[in-house]
């Protein structure tokens, strides 16, 4: 049985630690390793976290004295990880008992599967199923459709270059994820709800959306392959829409509807890039 290191990053977050942490504790696999960040909260997140630490042996403690930020923290706790497997998991968040074990399980009998995740569900301010979008690769490149906590080997998140540093302030996840498309893993959704995430007003995707415009043109830097090839895909498409309209004038409606969204969705891209 391989061993899944899950990577708890927490910042001020004491009141929520203690419910994460009970998550991963009653999965079903067993071979776990808990590494939990405490990134200089100003609660009393430090105290909350050695509360379990000195009643299980298997949760590594990490106490950070300056804020280093997620990427750093994460990047970090990975690289010290014992783990064949790794889970990002946020300190407000939780998952079920079962989602390690069929998780693994997937990875373990898929070797171009590269990245397992689950449905979802929202709660705390907000309760619910999370709609996510069936995963396509085409659309990963407008949209992130994986949330942070998904599986994968460890080995692998090396091979595809960790997660950015210049994606500082959001979007990491969303980064790494194209990296793993990049290297040409595919991704597995479970058709269960298996994650729990929490909803409520200090999450860090309301400060993304401030530096929205600098994240995104990082992502198409750092990406900026994955980008050109959907641009030359169109070209390519739009050349055999053009020489569709000229064998079948009948279907002259059709055409121009396909030509328009073709021109709009180039247009969008072009506009990201600029």
């Amino acid at each position: 049985m391989k061993k899944v290191s899950v990577i708890i990053p927490c910042y001020n977050h004491a009141q929520y630690i203690g419910e994460t942490i009970d998550s991963v504790l009653n999965q079903t696999y067993k071979n776990i390793e808990i590494i939990v960040v405490n990134d200089a909260s100003q609660d009393n997140s430090c105290e909350a976290i050695k509360q379990y630490v000195d009643k299980y042996p298997h949760i590594v403690f990490i106490d950070e004295k300056e804020n280093i930020g997620v990427i750093e923290v994460r990047n970090k706790a990975i690289a010290m990880a014992q783990g064949d497997y790794i889970l990002p998991l946020d300190a407000d968040d939780k998952i079920h008992p079962t989602y390690i074990e069929k998780a693994v399980n997937i990875l373990e009998n898929n070797p171009r599967i590269g990245v397992v995740y689950a449905n979802a569900c929202f709660f705390g301010n907000q309760e619910g199923i999370w709609e996510l979008e069936s995963f396509n690769k085409e659309n990963m490149l407008f949209d992130n459709l994986v949330y942070a906590t998904a599986l994968f080997r460890k080995a692998d998140f090396w091979h595809v270059g960790a997660y950015n540093k210049n994606m500082s302030g959001g979007y990491e996840d969303w980064d790494l994820w194209l990296s793993f498309i990049e290297h040409q893993f595919d991704f597995y959704r479970i058709d269960e709800v298996l994650f729990y995430y929490r909803k409520h007003g200090e999450s860090r995707n309301l400060e993304a959306k401030k530096k929205e415009d600098n994240l995104l043109k990082n992502i198409i830097n750092n990406h900026n392959k994955l980008y050109a090839d959907f641009i030359y895909n169109y070209r390519y498409k739009l050349k055999n829409i053009f020489r569709i309209e000229y064998k079948y004038r009948k279907y002259r409606f059709i055409y121009k509807i396909l030509l328009t969204i073709v021109i709009l969705q180039l247009l969008i891209i072009i506009g990201l890039i600029i």
